[in-house]
């Protein structure tokens, strides 16, 4: 699953970076004051917490010549959660979430254990993405590389995830062909 070391120094899809800057929660407080709705203060919050991330953009848009300030799809990596343990085991093991004959875990990709990610398991939930400047990672330690199958492999997972073709309220049937 992945390349053995020395890794690309470029960014790719799939690759794992170390302690990204993510997002976590955000709220916005609406404080109304006294007199017009001008007068209406906001205040946000946010809690940011370091976490490894996969890179999910394309790799052609994770290169030295994107703008510095271009964002980069993103998205943290999770433990299995213990009640998804005995779902992953029933559907044939952990190997089977990256399959796209498997339509329980169209969601997520796996990470297998390696030492580079600690030797533990771990999920992205297409779900739960978010974007960081190209300036933010381009420094960053990366943890481990996918190798092409599996690079293929997840933009597969990626291409079914966000692009399944629903039909249209009131519109013809659309064209399924077989993956």
């Amino acid at each position: 699953m992945y390349r053995p070391p020395p890794l690309d120094r470029d960014l790719l899809q799939g690759d794992v970076l170390r302690a990204i800057p993510i997002i976590e929660e955000a709220t916005v407080e609406h404080r109304p004051q006294t007199g017009p709705l001008e007068n209406l203060q906001q205040e946000a919050r946010s809690k940011v917490s370091h976490r490894m991330v996969a890179i999910l953009s394309h790799s052609c848009d994770t290169t030295p010549r994107t703008p510095l300030g271009n964002p980069i799809v993103v998205s943290p990596l999770k433990d299995i959660p213990a009640h998804f343990q005995q779902q992953i085991r029933e559907h044939g093991g952990p190997e089977r979430i990256n399959s796209v004959s498997e339509p329980t875990f169209l969601n997520w990709f796996y990470f297998a254990p390696t030492e580079a990610l600690g030797n533990q398991e771990w999920l992205v939930d297409f779900t739960r993405v978010t974007s960081v400047r190209f300036s933010k990672l381009q420094n960053a330690e990366k943890l481990t590389e996918l190798t092409s199958a599996a690079r293929e492999a997840l933009k597969l997972k990626l291409h079914l995830h966000f692009c399944r073709p629903e039909d249209e309220p009131g519109a013809e049937p659309a064209h399924r062909g077989t993956a």
